[in-house]
């Protein structure tokens, strides 16, 4: 049981991560299409 605990966690964080990447990539696509839209002040 404690083995399959620990795996349980470790995927867990490896998804969380998995997806905080995701977002991260998401985050700087948006803020680029921002720059090529906007002109620079």
């Amino acid at each position: 049981m404690g083995k399959n605990h620990r795996k349980q966690c470790l995927v867990g964080s490896f998804s969380g991560a998995e997806s905080s990447k995701r977002v991260t990539e998401e985050f700087i696509k948006v803020s680029l299409a921002r720059m090529e839209i906007e002109p620079e002040v």
